[in-house]
């Protein structure tokens, strides 16, 4: 007797699949993978932390030299 999946079951299944091989992945690579994620985290904080110290210094270069008569933010 044949067994036959609906086209949602079948997406299902797919996705399901993929998502047990990924986390087979990593497990699999679990001890390996920390060095690797901390040396991709590391830039992104860094960019975060730099935004923030030049959004203040731009504020505080506009107010301080342009003074509140010439720009409003």
């Amino acid at each position: 007797m044949p067994f036959f999946l609906s086209p949602e079951q079948k997406q299902s299944a797919f996705w399901l699949a993929l998502g047990l091989m990924v986390a087979l992945l990593l497990y699999t690579l679990g001890p390996i993978l920390p060095p690797f994620m901390f040396v991709a985290a590391v830039p992104v904080v860094l960019a975060r932390v730099r935004v923030a110290v030049l959004e203040a210094v731009c504020r505080y270069a506009r107010s301080h030299y342009l003074g509140s008569s010439f720009y409003n933010a």
